[in-house]
């Protein structure tokens, strides 16, 4: 049982970020200890024992994930080094492109299946989701029927790259149908599974009646899986798109060649030899073999049967919670994976305070993760998850304000500014293992119900190292809780090695209840001396420098002295630079909900859409505002040619959009090159908000596009009140995986 050490205590640590990567297993360590290991030689050595017996396991492990993925003759395997990305690049190094293609990738994409493609590409087109969150069809279908026009006159071709599920959301893409598109109008589409590999079927070649929704490439990272650290990548492709590599290989060394002379070098005319140059990366190959056996055993069916009643659990709970701030919509199918945000209104928690506020904050995501690791020994991920574009789509951040973000982070000499590091938006995101029993499962919610509830009443006691941006109990003296290589030593003729001296601050607790009901107390034992007291927060320094910083209108998080003051009845601290809330809102897609929009307040209506573009809209004055109401709905891909690669874009039905600025101000004179869109998630009231008509706003501001039988339910608790349609009903899974537990190494 691994523990992490906090500082209320050890806790047994509860795994929830295998999206990045998963765990070892005992019994996959055992096997290649004690079977692989000791006959283990290099497979170059061709004809010695010991290397025809490693040789066999290796071709072994191809020939089990080719079958994995119904790969043909047509297709080649090749193991790449550093998982996805390693992947992607051998496939672009090796396709043999005359002129610079044009890409669309798809509208979740991770960097690694972004930026290659930037640097290759003359043009890069960037997909919209549809009204569930999913990729829109309609709009690929657009994109390629007016690319494929410019794609023959330039003589270039048509590459689409596309995630089978998003790392953020845990959103699936309906895979066959997007290839079968795609190759109606003859271009070539590539598959990132690293998300989706774990619980999906990959199918390179799957029946259809026309025989086009084969795959051109799939690609995925092993070490995702249970089971899977030190694996390489994979890459599956059709082998004509290898010709590149038959003149000059993307890795040539030892093993890519037939013959070598003094001047000439003649590689190998197969593609799976040619392509893994110098010696490969054995044990992990055979390991990924085991893997990818082992998720077969199982049974993708079962796998996918039990990750979609997870999600029918978690979306039935996280209802409870209206603060809890769920990323990405519960309408399209996806995976167990939530991304969240925590938000805080001051006039929500603070009862009987003649000092209510009810701008909207949120709990710094890292903060979330620090507190999860603390309380709950729950090990989650904050940040963007790399995949920045989509990530802004979600927050509703738009191009312009991204700038200002990206303006502020970085300095000019393109250093990053550590005391602006707090200032990157981002959320905090889980997974829920299908093998994690229901009793886990409840457990992983309830933490995080109980965090997003009362994150903010421990906020002042924790303290906040700007260089690292990492998150630490004031009470918490460990000056090192890491381990180090250098702990290891030989100078007694043995491999010795010393473990950390830090004391436990109190025993792991007995289960899971147990380690709730200490939250609770603890919870209510810092709430007490934070209403009682007149100590200064912790983080003191850190909320003194943004209360005088002229960056602090940006600022989208709770202060620690913001949350002592609201735990007290207090005003809050005066800034020298006024903070009116988050200038960003999550709110286009029907789940990402934020209650702020259904308030009546004119003044929080104008500061949501301060930010917002205001391309293919008239003008219309009232005196003191100059409001811009859009002139058409069409929504198609036509009217978005002029928009950047990097901006976000949703498609939905409804209805126009209304932007507003104060008339004067240099929004409403941005320069023609920023004004470029409609902004997708600020002030789109017709996805935001659902019923658009209770605002007060001035007269001939907008017109009723949204007839009430449209509105979602509404919810209203503790003074809050929002928009949302009921979750999915609970279903607990009646099907078991195979196991209720792995043995991780």
């Amino acid at each position: 049982m691994a523990v992490v050490r906090g500082p209320f205590g050890d806790r047994r640590v509860v795994y929830c970020d295998f999206t990045a990567s998963g765990l070892s297993l005992k019994f996959f360590e055992e096997f290649i200890s004690n079977e692989v290991l000791p006959e283990y030689a290099n497979v170059h050595s061709f004809l010695a024992g010991m290397s025809c017996q490693t040789t066999t396991y290796r071709n072994d492990a191809k020939n089990i994930i080719k079958e994995a993925v119904n790969a043909s003759d047509d297709d080649a395997l090749i193991f790449c080094g550093s998982g996805t990305t390693g992947a992607i690049h051998k496939l672009i190094h090796n396709i043999n492109l005359n002129e610079a293609p044009i890409v669309l990738v798809g509208p979740f994409e991770h960097h690694s299946n972004l930026l290659p493609w930037r640097h290759l590409a003359q043009k890069v087109i960037r997909l919209k989701t549809n009204s569930d969150g999913g990729v829109s069809m309609s709009y690929l279908e657009d994109a390629l029927r007016a690319e494929s026009k410019t794609a023959k006159k330039l003589g270039c071709q048509i590459l689409v790259c596309l995630s089978a599920a998003s790392n953020v959301t845990g959103i699936l893409v309906d895979t066959n149908a997007a290839s079968s598109l795609v190759h109606r109008y003859g271009g070539i589409i590539f598959w990132d599974y690293a998300t989706a590999a774990p619980y999906v079927e990959m199918n390179m070649n799957p029946p259809s009646k026309g025989g086009d929704s084969y795959k051109d490439a799939l690609f995925f990272s092993v070490h995702k899986f249970v089971g899977g650290p030190q694996t390489p990548g994979i890459l599956v492709a059709k082998k004509r798109l290898f010709e590149a590599g038959e003149t000059f290989p993307h890795q040539s060394g030892g093993g890519t060649v037939n013959f070598v002379r003094r001047e000439h070098t003649s590689y190998f005319k197969e593609v799976e030899v040619r392509e893994e140059g110098g010696t490969p990366a054995i044990i992990e190959s055979i390991r990924a073999g085991m893997v990818i056996q082992l998720k077969e055993a199982i049974g993708t069916r079962l796998i996918q049967k039990r990750e979609e009643d997870l999600v029918h659990i978690a979306w039935s709970r996280f209802a409870e919670c209206p603060n809890l701030v769920i990323l990405g919509g519960s309408k399209a199918k996806r995976i167990a994976i939530f991304s969240f945000l925590v938000r805080h209104t001051r006039g929500s928690y603070v009862k009987d305070s003649k000092y209510r506020e009810d701008n909207c904050l949120f709990i710094h995501h890292d903060f979330i993760c620090a507190l999860l690791n603390d309380l709950f020994g729950i090990q989650s991920r904050s940040g963007c998850a790399c995949a920045g574009p989509y990530a802004l789509d979600l927050l509703g951040i738009n191009e312009e304000m991204a700038i200002s973000y990206e303006d502020t982070l970085i300095s000019k000499d393109n250093e990053e500014i550590f005391d602006h590091k707090i200032l990157r938006p981002g959320f905090t995101r889980v997974n829920l293992p299908f093998f994690y029993p229901d009793e886990e499962i409840d457990f992983i919610i309830d933490a995080i119900i109980f965090i997003a509830k009362y994150a903010w009443t421990f906020l002042p006691f924790y303290e906040l190292d700007q260089n690292t941006g990492q998150w630490r109990y004031c009470k918490d003296k460990r000056t090192d809780m890491s381990k180090h290589l250098s702990y290891i030593s030989y100078d007694q003729g043995v491999m010795r090695w010393r473990k950390p001296t830090s004391k436990s601050a109190g025993p792991v607790p007995s289960s899971h209840a147990e380690c709730l009901s200490l939250a609770k107390s603890l919870q209510q034992s810092l709430e007490s001396v934070l209403r009682k007291s007149n100590f200064g927060v912790t983080n003191e320094r850190v909320d003194r420098y943004w209360l005088h910083s002229k960056y602090n209108n940006l600022r989208w998080f709770l202060l620690s002295s913001e949350a002592a003051a609201d735990a007290r009845g207090l005003p809050r601290p005066a800034s020298q630079y006024p903070n009116t809330g988050s200038p960003w809102h999550p709110g286009c897609i029907e789940r990402c909900f934020c209650p702020d929009l259904a308030k009546t307040d004119n003044e929080s209506l104008l500061r949501l859409c301060k930010y917002t573009n205001a391309r293919g809209m008239n003008p219309m004055g009232d005196g003191k505002y100059a409001h811009y109401k859009k002139v058409s709905r069409n929504d198609n891909y036509y009217n978005n040619l002029g928009r950047s690669s990097s901006e976000g874009s949703t498609e939905s039905n409804s209805g126009g959009d209304v932007v507003c600025f104060p008339r004067g101000s240099n929004y409403s004179r941005v320069s023609p090159t920023r004004v470029i869109s409609r902004s997708p998630r600020i002030g789109r009231l017709g996805t935001c908000e659902r019923n658009p008509n209770n605002y007060q706003i001035p007269r001939n501001m907008m017109s009723s596009y949204r007839n009430s039988s449209s509105s979602p339910k509404r919810y209203s608790s503790s003074g809050e009140a929002g928009w949302y349609s009921p979750p999915p009903p609970l279903m607990r899974p009646t099907v078991q995986v195979s196991f209720k537990r792995f043995l991780f190494a």
